[in-house]
């Protein structure tokens, strides 16, 4: 995980982050989901913004995706690509 931070329990504004862009990954999945729970991260610094790796539960599985958001922060905000399904075992690695 070149630059990447380890991964780490999710944070309030993390969680804030994953609520945003959950109509993304559900399009991305070509689903609805009712449960939606961020579970962890991992991070790495950009120039312009930071880059992000999220695992997310969804009930029996996870969603991992890959995300970006520009400076300032809050200005844009973008998943790049999901995995999805993934065990809820499954070891949170960017891709």
């Amino acid at each position: 995980m070149s630059n990447w931070s380890p991964v780490k329990p999710v944070t309030s504004g993390m969680t804030e982050f994953c609520n945003l862009v959950k109509p993304e990954i559900e399009e991305m999945a070509g689903k609805t989901f009712d449960v939606y729970t961020p579970v962890s991260f991992a991070y790495k610094p950009l120039v312009g913004g930071m880059d992000y790796a999220i695992n997310v539960n969804v009930g029996n599985v996870c969603v991992h995706a890959m995300a970006t958001e520009t400076l300032p922060y809050g200005e844009k905000r973008t998943v790049l690509r999901i995995q999805h399904p993934k065990a809820l075992t499954d070891p949170l690695k960017p891709f």
